[in-house]
């Protein structure tokens, strides 16, 4: 099975989604998975490998039979699409728009103080007032006919669409233009002139053609806001370099992205971009990776590390093997996953889809009965006709069919901004109402690597002791050992070494003493091996009891100390459980750890409740134990944690963990921070909010504007809506829902202001620097007066890099100037004005 995505022509509202999926299932049934995405206007559906063109003309021919077209999608393609689109969409709103201004001037000259020209006075020239009327309108709605060939496509297949509405609303504005116009002709031609004066003014041609207009533009506007909120993916992939160094035969030459293939070898110098992911095979440097994780801090990478495509290397020079290209790299697959994230749907989404399918037929139906009773109440064509063209206009459902998407797609963008990746948008619903996290210990919590705690010195010096530790542990690869190994560079050498298997070790130091470093039973075991003492004893019990691995040192028959290891608590977790706790979340801690490790380690960050020594079906049932009292998200990164990632409502996986734990989450963090999570836990709570004033607007503003269309207020206030403004309201509707949802990008979470806010100001000074680089740069010198001392020059040297625009101040004491480096824009006369604020004269 393959994914294949399809560009759907003629979307426009969530009952043309209903219709689309409707028409889709008839083709593929509910056998393949697939989303339409009305903010993408695409279809994504798995197809057999092999059948795509067959697949492909089958969905073409039903979606044509409902009234949409079907297009084969391509990156390039589809730039160039999009970008004639809109060029050709903003041509004709242009256009139209001023027809429908010069169709005002015609209709409305006359309440206007300005003189009144002869040919646009309706009494004296009814015919040639309604003519240019007329053809103004009726070029407006050739101009905006697909109006009608959607609307009135998706009416006669029985799926009516907000186009339909549209369509029926100007239609019959048109039409009654039309016989209004034709009694304005028979009674100038048989000289009934109150027949005239009855409809001149009552022509409703100017409604027809502002309707597509405002309908129009309020698309328009929001097809810009929607391309906003869509604009995570694209960010994401304006990240990705150009250009690759390909190393052939000891020759670097530069060479398009497109044409790197893995297994190359590419130089990355400082200050470049890394092409594509793959393995460092000489040098060393720091990369950024922000954009991939959110962490600010530059990741220092050597020969063996794994780096990304698109992050930035900041010093050193890299020659890379390139293990992944195209859509394998990293880059690309968080742009599928935010692209997939946009197209699913989220459990709002679909019931504003349910509504939206039902709500098109109630509206005609609406319509219909306000046309019907105003015409028995008044006996009023014109009013009639007048409330029933409203209520069409004012309740298309744009509104309700963007509320969800657009506030998910924002929301998973911004998401991404902080390194969390959701896989679909009812993951991202989902955390917004989770009661519980379980999270595992080792990895989350804890750092997930071996350190050294604890040394305790029962002989000689603790330089000694780390010493002659690192130097016989350097020689195994054992978690334990490693810890202890990096206690020091330093080393000595070591002979005739022994490791004994679930013991420790042992070696010869160069003079023949011997050296033993493990677990109590390793001197028990070992012959000629120094007895355990009470102080030994102590020291080692005294570890024990908090859950460390304990290691002893002897040197001959003495024992130099006790050194006690353990995975060492993450710096956040503590402030992450803190949040956690503010939010209203209860924190669990499932680890398959001993009790008396998970004792301490939840002790230490504040959980209270927690379980010890699981095995991976046991986390997996307390998922389920958990998952009865409410919503329960969880957190892991190993294999273990896998079965629980997926039982729980939605799974967290920490970015650094296993393939098997990433792909059972529901939600990946690129991070290693248990804060990570109660970001994305923010993040879904603010997107939810979001969605929920966006329906509610959407809801109410239909609920109260049809009857208020419908005339309910007439008879009381004599209030009565006209097509036109009918159709404004409708289009602010949308508008207003769209830019709501773009709130969502300002939104930072509570654990991360302190980040965003160092980010900004990093931000701040490389945009300076950047300056710095494009200005010219001169240099001046300052001859002042007054420097006595270190303080004086101190002062002077801060006043002008004070200036901005100074790149540097570096005062001379002895020869009492100041050497100043600026740009250009910066003048004497105001570095002479810092320096004399500052208490000195200088020329």
């Amino acid at each position: 099975m393959k994914k294949e995505v399809y560009y759907v022509k003629g979307m426009t509202c969530s009952a043309c989604v209903a219709h689309v999926e409707r028409a889709v299932r008839s083709v593929v049934g509910s056998k393949w998975p697939f989303q339409v995405s009305l903010l993408s206007n695409t279809l994504t559906v798995d197809v057999e490998e092999g059948r795509e063109e067959t697949q492909f003309k089958k969905l073409s021919a039903a979606l044509k039979r409902a009234g949409y077209g079907l297009e084969k999608k391509d990156a390039a393609g589809d730039k160039d699409r999009e970008r004639e689109e809109k060029v050709r969409e903003l041509r004709r709103l242009l256009f139209c728009g001023g027809l429908v201004v010069l169709l005002m001037a015609v209709a409305m000259w006359h309440m206007t103080p300005l003189p009144l020209p002869a040919f646009l006075d309706a009494t004296k020239c009814p015919r040639i007032f309604f003519s240019l009327q007329a053809i103004l309108a009726f070029l407006v709605l050739f101009f905006e006919r697909r109006f009608f060939r959607s609307g009135f496509s998706a009416l006669l297949h029985g799926a009516p669409n907000m186009d339909s509405l549209v369509a029926l609303g100007s239609g019959a504005s048109a039409i009654y233009g039309v016989v209004a116009g034709a009694l304005i002709f028979y009674g100038a031609a048989t000289g009934n002139d109150a027949l005239v004066h009855q409809y001149v003014h009552q022509l409703y041609l100017e409604s027809a053609a502002m309707i597509l207009v405002l309908v129009s533009v309020g698309k328009y506007l929001e097809g810009r806001a929607r391309h906003r909120a869509a604009g995570a993916v694209r960010a994401l992939m304006a990240e990705e370099a150009q250009t690759a160094r390909r190393i052939r035969e000891g020759v670097v030459e530069e060479i398009p992205l497109e044409l790197l293939e893995a297994g190359d070898l590419v130089q990355v110098p400082p200050g470049e971009k890394i092409p594509a992911d793959g393995v460092v095979f000489e040098g060393k440097g720091s990369t950024n990776e922000a954009m991939l994780t959110g962490e600010s801090l530059p990741r220092s990478v050597d020969v063996g590390d794994e780096v990304f495509g698109a992050t930035l290397l900041e010093d050193g020079l890299l020659t890379v093997r390139i293990t992944k290209t195209g859509e394998e790299t990293a880059l690309r697959r968080i742009a599928a996953l935010l692209e997939e994230t946009a197209a699913s749907k989220a459990p709002a989404a679909r019931l504003a889809d349910k509504v939206s399918a039902v709500f098109v037929p109630v509206v005609l139906c609406i319509a219909a009965l306000t046309a019907v009773l105003w015409l028995v109440l008044t006996r009023n064509v014109a009013d009639a006709f007048r409330a029933a063209t409203s209520v069409l206009v004012i309740s298309c459902p744009c509104a309700l069919g963007l509320a969800t998407p657009t506030a998910i797609t924002v929301g998973s963008g911004r998401g991404a901004r902080f390194g969390i990746l959701f896989k679909s948008a009812e993951a991202l619903e989902t955390l917004a109402t989770v009661k519980t996290l379980l999270t595992d210990k080792t990895g989350t919590l804890t750092e997930g690597k071996m350190q050294v705690t604890d040394t305790v010195v029962l002989s000689g010096t603790s330089e000694e002791l780390a010493l002659y530790a690192a130097s016989l542990e350097a020689q195994s690869t054992h978690p334990v050992a490693k810890a202890v190994a990096a206690l020091t560079e330093d080393r000595v050498e070591i002979v005739e070494f022994a490791s004994h298997t679930g013991l420790g070790l042992s070696g010869y130091l160069s003079d023949g003493r011997r050296l033993l470093v493990g677990q109590k039973a390793l001197f028990s075991t070992v012959g000629e091996a120094p007895q355990m003492t009470p102080e030994v004893n102590k020291a080692v019990n005294g570890l024990e009891k908090e859950g460390k691995s304990v290691v002893i040192l002897s040197l001959g028959d003495t024992v130099l100390g006790v050194i006690g290891v353990a995975d060492g608590l993450r710096a956040d977790s503590k402030e992450a459980v803190a949040a956690l706790h503010h939010l209203g979340v209860t924190p669990v801690m499932l680890t398959g750890d001993h009790e008396v490790v998970a004792a301490k380690i939840a002790a230490e960050v504040g959980i209270d409740t927690y379980r010890a020594g699981l095995l991976p079906a046991h986390k997996e049932a307390a998922v389920r134990d958990f998952a009865e009292k409410g919503t329960v998200a969880m957190v892991g990164d190993g294999i273990n944690d896998a079965p629980a990632l997926a039982r729980a409502d939605v799974g967290l996986a920490i970015g650094a963990g296993t393939g098997v734990a990433v792909e059972s989450a529901g939600v990946v963090l690129a991070g290693n921070s248990l804060k990570d999570a109660v970001a994305a836990i923010e993040l879904g709570r603010a997107t939810r909010r979001n969605i929920r004033q966006n329906l509610f607007w959407a809801l109410c503003y239909n609920t109260l504007c049809i009857p208020v269309a419908a005339g309910v207020l007439y008879p009381a206030f004599g209030i009565l809506l006209t097509p036109m403004i009918a159709s404004a309201a409708m289009s602010f509707s949308s508008v207003f829902v769209v830019l709501n949802a773009l709130r969502l990008g300002q939104f930072v979470p509570t654990v991360y202001k302190e980040k965003e806010q160092e980010r900004k100001i990093k931000e701040k000074k490389e945009k300076e620097n950047m300056l710095f680089k494009k200005a010219e740069i001169v240099t001046t010198v300052l001859t002042v007066e007054g420097m006595m001392c270190g303080h004086c020059s101190a002062r002077v040297e801060a006043a002008l890099t004070a200036i901005s625009g100074v790149k540097s101040a570096k005062a001379d004491l002895a020869a009492g100037t100041v050497t100043v480096e600026a740009s250009t824009k910066v003048t004497t006369a105001a570095m002479i004005a810092a320096v004399k604020n500052a208490g000195y004269q200088a020329k």
